[in-house]
């Protein structure tokens, strides 16, 4: 089932007849405008960007098909979520946290997030490098392919971090002559994106980190106790770790598909 995205400003999502509706006034006071309804069995999540409107029917229909909704600033930048209560698999997070004190064991994981993120960008640089053969390309492609032969010989997770933030660099500075110099993507930045390419990537990194943490809490786990990524308050760890391995794909399973309203 696809997940809703609403942009339009002004807009309201309420319940009829099983279905999600999209509406918004023509005019203040004025006639109702029916923008779309889709099934609400059909909807697996409810994405909304700035101005829209959630009537408490609505709300209360989502939360029992446990869809969830994420709210998101007109520009994309992520602002909550209304999800429904914690699943009850307590023997589940009890293994987890476990599993978080034992150091062997939290190395491999890191290891096994940072192989498959690394995987996924050498595939891209080469697969978007056949035709154009350029060499920046291949050197950060096989730079990959070095950290890749390294990660196995990693033994602390300092030391893997650091492998992980130098070949992510190498593929950055492959990635970027993928584009036109004319977008002015030079490098991988944020907080506020300086260039069209990375206001792209940071909403898609926030939409996905979303899907993630939605599938961790899903299967019952804790999203804030994670491996790879550092434990900090408000911080979801294992969903980060989880969206390491989809950051670079070309497609994610994750969310597949999207139904778009503008």
């Amino acid at each position: 089932m696809p997940p809703l995205y609403i942009v339009q400003q002004g807009a309201k999502i309420r319940i009829h007849n099983r279905r999600v509706q999209v509406e918004r006034e023509k005019t203040p006071g004025g006639e109702i405008e029916i923008l779309l309804h889709v099934p609400l069995a059909q909807v697996s999540q409810v994405v909304l960007f700035g101005n829209i409107g959630l009537t408490t029917p609505a709300i209360d229909a989502l939360l029992i098909q446990n869809c969830e909704v994420i709210f998101l600033s007109q520009r994309g930048e992520y602002r909550g979520r209304l999800s429904g209560s914690l699943t009850p698999h307590v023997p589940i997070r009890r293994a987890q946290y476990t599993r978080l004190n034992d150091p062997g064991f939290t190395l491999e994981m890191a290891k096994g997030f940072v192989s498959a993120k690394l995987l996924h960008e050498r595939r891209l640089l080469q697969r978007h490098n056949r035709e154009r053969g350029d060499p920046d390309i291949g050197g950060a492609a096989d730079q990959l392919c070095r950290a890749l032969e390294e990660l196995p010989r990693k033994t602390a997770l300092s030391s893997l971090l650091g492998a992980e933030g130098a070949a992510t660099a190498a593929y950055f500075r492959g990635f970027r002559r993928l584009f036109d110099p004319a977008w002015g993507f030079d490098d991988r930045n944020r907080r506020p994106p300086a260039d069209p390419v990375n206001v792209l990537l940071s909403f898609g990194y926030t939409l996905l980190a979303q899907a993630a943490n939605g599938a961790v809490q899903t299967v019952g786990l804790d999203p804030f106790a994670g491996f790879l990524h550092e434990i900090a308050y408000n911080r979801p760890a294992l969903a980060l770790d989880l969206m390491e391995e989809y950051r670079d794909r070309k497609s994610t399973r994750l969310n597949s598909s999207h139904v778009a309203l503008s």
